[in-house]
């Protein structure tokens, strides 16, 4: 019986945990891939990272926040986004504290000491999550967190090898050849997982290879009798970059155009690079666009006169408008928007933007004072916004059109002549100035909606360089086809029955 018939038959149920050597070794992109490969097989396909740690965040129909890379992974298993797939969530703040998201719900502040502790705490929320899905679901794609060998953090375990020989689930290791050293990573990562760990792990996959493949390949029988697990695959450099970033070991992407093809004209972006930025998946819709060029300013002497000027989302808003400050970055701005540029901000940019922030909650600091670019000012409330919205909302060139997107904030923003329509209500979310060239919302996602994007940046480009640059299309057919793309790499570069053989013999599978 074929693996499809199988799975549409429900003889087979199981789980597989995707650890890595590291960070940054293409885990969240090889979950993506499997489960939609797993999906297009006929099995019922759920993605879960126990914990995560990120500032790109995905809120889920219970109002709740997970990691983003796992909204991504429910889109590829054609299933909405539930807190279930990841219900511990740290959101960096700096100097070792995070914010602790339990289950989508912010459970307070924590300190790295303090969150070894709680650990044991969490546990059982995590397996719960687990068994909430195991209960569904006929394959459980699970996703590790950094190196599964990181010995200096033993104890509780919420998302490695731990969590696989509690759970009862196989383990597969992802590994990076690209950085250099992969044999030993992979050898070096068996050897220090304790015994117990180490017979969890079945296999590994080779990431990120560029060249000749046979030039590995002939070493590998002899290096599988070594680390004694099996190699599953050698995948290929991907060709083409990704969307939905996890966190901001992703950065260095944002200025990776995800097209080919070159435009004679470039609408020139400048998106600001706070030290807590956040939500970067809001500028993956542009980097669709073939008429613009987007650049990540750390140092904002490297501003100069962009197009537009991007003030994107932040998780310590007024520590990062002090960060911005401190480089001249608010006389700066002020200097482009005064020679033309435009200027959009998303959630923390808008705060930002405004007059005051009254905060004494996120950062310690009672009252900051915005760039004073707009009519708006903040006021930090205890309780956290986290919703889905849609409306619609005000085309630069007039008239509404259809919005959709969604809200993680704790500021409160009183703007004025705001421009989206928000379920329903009469009171028009979000603030432009004037004379049209500033745009503030407190909505991520807004790049998202097709036909709002290409309107705003076609307004912008008509006044910069006098002719349109976007041709409208859909954002998230582009999006379908990446998640395609993953399935078929990893279809045609790894071994899927062995992979399947592995989640369908773990341990919670024969129990």
């Amino acid at each position: 019986m074929k693996l499809g018939q199988m799975a549409r038959s429900g003889n087979l149920k199981g789980a597989l945990h995707i650890g890595g050597t590291g960070s940054d070794v293409g885990k969240s992109i090889l979950v993506t891939g499997l489960c939609r490969a797993f999906l297009r097989k006929g099995f019922k396909v759920a993605p879960f990272k126990g914990q995560n740690m990120a500032l790109n965040a995905e809120v889920t129909d219970e109002g709740g926040e997970i990691g983003r890379a796992q909204g991504l992974q429910a889109m590829a298993c054609q299933i909405r986004a539930s807190v279930d797939m990841n219900p511990v969530l740290l959101k960096p703040k700096g100097q070792s504290i995070s914010q602790l998201i339990v289950r989508g719900k912010v459970a307070g502040e924590i300190d790295a000491k303090e969150y070894q502790i709680k650990k044991k705490e969490l546990s059982a929320t995590v397996d719960e999550s687990f068994s909430n899905l195991w209960k569904n679901f006929d394959l459980i794609v699970a996703e590790g967190a950094g190196s599964v060998a990181e010995i200096n953090l033993k104890g509780v375990d919420l998302a490695n090898l731990g969590l696989a020989q509690r759970l009862g689930v196989n383990s597969v290791l992802a590994a990076d050849i690209d950085r250099g050293g992969v044999f030993a990573s992979i050898y070096g990562t068996w050897a220090l997982v304790d015994k117990e760990a180490q017979k969890m792990l079945k296999g590994y996959v080779i990431n990120k290879f560029r060249g000749d493949i046979s030039l590995v390949k002939d070493g590998l029988s002899d290096f599988d009798k070594l680390v004694k697990i099996k190699n599953l695959g050698i995948l290929p450099y991907l060709a083409r970059s990704g969307l939905d970033g996890e966190d901001s070991s992703s950065l260095s992407q944002i200025e990776i155009p995800l097209h080919n093809e070159v435009s004679k004209v470039l609408l020139d972006v400048a998106i600001i690079g706070f030290p807590t930025i956040s939500n970067i998946s809001d500028f993956d819709p542009l980097r669709c666009e073939k008429g613009v060029r987007i650049r990540y300013i750390r140092h904002l002497s490297q501003l100069g006169d962009p197009d537009l000027i991007i003030l994107p989302g932040s998780k310590v808003t007024v520590n990062d408008l002090n960060w911005l400050k401190s480089q001249n970055g608010d006389e700066l701005i002020k200097k482009a928007y005064s020679n033309g540029s435009f200027i959009l901000g998303i959630c923390g940019g808008f705060q930002m933007l405004g007059k005051s922030i009254k905060d004494g909650f996120e950062s310690g600091v009672e009252t900051a004072s915005g760039l004073n670019l707009i009519e708006a000012e903040t006021v930090f409330r205890k309780e956290k916004v986290v919703k889905r919205v849609s409306g619609s909302a005000k085309s630069p060139f007039g008239g509404f059109v259809p919005f959709f997107g969604y809200q993680i904030h704790n500021g409160a923003v009183f703007g004025e002549n705001g421009f989206i329509q928000i379920n329903g209500q009469v009171n028009l979310e979000g603030s432009v100035s004037q004379d049209g060239r500033i745009w503030a919302t407190s909505c991520h996602g807004l790049f998202e909606n097709d036909k709002w994007r290409s309107d705003f940046l076609n307004a912008v480009s008509l006044e910069r360089i006098g002719c349109e640059t976007s041709k409208l299309f859909s954002y998230a057919s582009v999006r379908e086809e990446w998640i395609n793309y993953l399935a078929d790499w990893v279809e045609d570069n790894l071994d899927l029955d062995e992979i399947l053989g592995i989640a369908t013999s773990s341990p919670i599978a024969r129990m």
